[in-house]
C-alpha cells in the first residue's frame, strides 16, 4: 500500500469512506465485486449457524 493511501485511509471519518478508498465508489466493478463476495460471506456464515433439522 503506498503512501497516498495510507493518508487517504486515515481521512476517512465513514465505513463507507474506507469502502470508497480501497474498492471504489459505488457501482464499480471493483466495489461491485467487493460487495458480492462480502454479501456471500455473510450467507456462508449464517447458514453454519443455523442448527441442522432432521425429519423423524
Amino acid at each position: 500500500m503506498n503512501e497516498k493511501t495510507k493518508k487517504s485511509i486515515k481521512g476517512c471519518r465513514t465505513f463507507d469512506e474506507l469502502l470508497d478508498v480501497q474498492y471504489g465508489p459505488k457501482g464499480s466493478p471493483r466495489r461491485e465485486e467487493f460487495e458480492r463476495d462480502a454479501e456471500a460471506f455473510i450467507q456462508a456464515e449464517r447458514h453454519k449457524m443455523q442448527p441442522l433439522v432432521v425429519a423423524h
